[in-house]
């Protein structure tokens, strides 16, 4: 559920999560270290939205959060 207030911030999230899943599943698989399970992610993709504190474009801090998120996403 998206908290009231956060509908912007849950829209732009979920764009962000469709254009990381067509990057990805344009990588070859050999180009993986290990492998995300692309399909649960494609299943999930429209209903979850990432909500993070991390702010955009310092470091590593929010690529790593995404990354940790895509190969942790919920079963």
């Amino acid at each position: 559920d998206i908290p009231s207030g956060k509908e912007k911030e849950a829209r732009q999230s979920l764009e962000y999560l469709k254009h990381l899943f067509d990057y990805i599943r344009r990588i070859p698989v050999s180009g993986f270290h290990a492998l995300p399970d692309l399909d649960l992610f494609a299943g999930n993709l429209d209903a979850c939205w990432l909500d993070l504190d991390i702010p955009v474009g310092f470091g590593l801090g929010s690529s790593g959060a995404v990354s940790a998120a895509v190969y942790n996403w919920p079963a």
